[in-house]
């Protein structure tokens, strides 16, 4: 675990719904992708385009037979060969039973 990392990261396999706003509050385009990995802090997700960098996202995230409804922020991103996207988003303000869900899986 890195000096910057606050919570251990899990590879985990989620489908995963994201959707950007701007900075003043308007809702974007939702898109489908999958989370690569998965801590108490956030998550790293696959997507097949990028979207603005630190800009506030909701996400609702397939645990079980649930769905954890978070708010999160892009922290960074990274653009693979084959042009698919890394975004990494950081957890903001979870609630207790969306922390509960997230921590059954770390």
């Amino acid at each position: 675990m890195s000096k910057t990392r606050k919570s251990q990261r899990v590879a985990k396999l989620l489908f995963a719904e994201i959707t950007p706003f701007s900075e003043g509050g308007a809702q974007g385009t939702p898109s489908m992708g999958r989370t690569i990995n998965i801590s108490g802090g956030g998550i790293l997700m696959e997507l097949p385009h990028t979207m603005p960098f630190e800009i506030p996202v909701n996400l609702a995230l397939g645990i079980e037979d649930d769905v954890a409804r978070v708010k999160g922020k892009l922290a960074h991103y990274h653009k693979n060969d084959d042009g698919t996207i890394e975004i990494g988003v950081e957890f903001v303000d979870l609630s207790k039973r969306d922390k509960e869900l997230i921590d059954k899986l770390v």
